[in-house]
């Protein structure tokens, strides 16, 4: 029951419809598969499921990972209980604004607030501290790396009173903006994928610069530049 990458985000609803879900499941659809309009042939299909309780939840991940494992492209699948997700402010901020709902029942939650706290998990979400100056091995590794690496200029460009955006093109601009040279790092690693390893340190560097990314000290500091061949 695969389906095509370039119907990644179509006919999704008629394929779980098929699959024997428990009736109060949700499934979401979010990521760069559903925002961005040409997203990178490598990007996976992000997909969140809700369910009321856990033993709902565990029989929607019996039905939904071998399913996952048999799609063609990379499939991010994530499950949770709704008291969960009420407890993570910078996700429910993803469910609601963006992301779709693909299948299940409609769901309503507590609005988000768009302060430094919200930002500051969503920083904190990336992970870019434990992140090496130079980026090497599998390409979706790579593309995973880039993708936290690059979000973060939409977390700071927050910082400078600009909306807050998670889509790759627009975070890009940002960092042309806030840090040209990071940007240049960055852009050289999305424009050639087939590189085995490319240096994001000047990237490191500027996010140090980040109040909401400046307090981990380690951020940039290890790893020295990578070396050709």
């Amino acid at each position: 029951m695969a389906i095509p990458a370039s119907n990644a985000a179509l006919g999704l609803e008629a394929v779980f419809s098929r699959l024997g879900l428990p009736p109060r499941c949700s499934v979401y659809l979010r990521g760069s598969r559903l925002e961005e309009a040409e997203p990178h042939p490598l990007a996976d299909l992000d997909l969140v499921v809700v369910a009321d309780n856990v033993a709902d939840k565990k029989a929607s991940w019996a039905i939904l990972h071998p399913w996952a494992l048999a799609q063609p492209m990379q499939v991010d699948l994530t499950g949770h209980v709704p008291q969960a997700l009420e407890s993570c402010a910078a996700y429910r901020l993803l469910l609601a604004t963006r992301s779709m709902r693909i299948f299940g029942p409609p769901r309503t939650w507590t609005p988000v607030p768009a302060n430094e706290a919200t930002m500051r998990t969503h920083a904190q979400r990336y992970h870019v501290h434990l992140a090496e100056r130079g980026i090497k091995g599998e390409t979706l590794l790579r593309v995973n790396l880039l993708k936290r690496l690059t979000r973060s200029f939409g977390v700071w460009g927050f910082c400078e009173g600009l909306p807050f955006t998670r889509d790759i093109a627009t975070c890009l601009r940002r960092a042309d903006v806030l840090a040209p040279e990071a940007a240049q790092a960055l852009r050289h690693g999305w424009d050639d994928m087939r590189e085995q390893a490319f240096f994001v340190g000047p990237a490191l560097e500027a996010l140090a610069r980040c109040p909401l990314f400046h307090a981990w000290p380690a951020l940039g500091a290890v790893s020295p530049r990578p070396t050709s061949g």
